[in-house]
């Protein structure tokens, strides 16, 4: 092959494309996603294991159900805003990428990000069905 710039230069978008695509979903998972009003124990929510660990008066559990209202905007916010940046760096690494690329290969790359969307749409729809189910009670 004696031209192996063009297909080294779509081979690493498309690992740039998949390693984007798993920290979005690491990230989403483990950080975006997870009910801020629930603890790891059992689904309780955290006011509740935060009110039977610590002690807490009745006057303070209410208070710290005001800032965890008060800050579930601010985390709403701040999700937004970072899915508006990688989409925005996302674009415009595409765009450059689309300058480089023959229609051609624009083509080809179009149908393997397609399919790669397909899959990550397939394998996050299998994860929440997964989550859920019922789990076994911890005895």
């Amino acid at each position: 092959m004696k031209n192996k710039g063009p297909l080294w230069l779509v081979m690493s978008f498309v690992v740039v494309f998949l390693a984007g695509a798993v920290s979005g979903v690491i990230i989403d998972k483990h950080f975006l996603s997870r009910p801020r009003t629930q603890d790891r124990r059992g689904g309780q929510p955290s006011i509740e294991g935060m009110a039977r660990d610590l002690g807490l008066s009745a006057e303070q559990q209410e208070k710290i159900k005001q800032i965890f209202s008060r800050s579930e905007e601010r985390f709403k916010e701040l999700h937004r805003s970072l899915h508006q940046n990688l989409d925005a760096i996302r674009d415009q690494i595409r765009k450059e990428i689309d300058g480089v690329l023959t229609p051609e290969q624009r083509q080809k790359l179009e149908k393997l990000i397609q399919e790669q969307n397909a899959r990550r749409q397939k394998e996050s729809n299998a994860r929440r069905r997964d989550n859920r189910s019922p789990r076994p009670r911890e005895n």
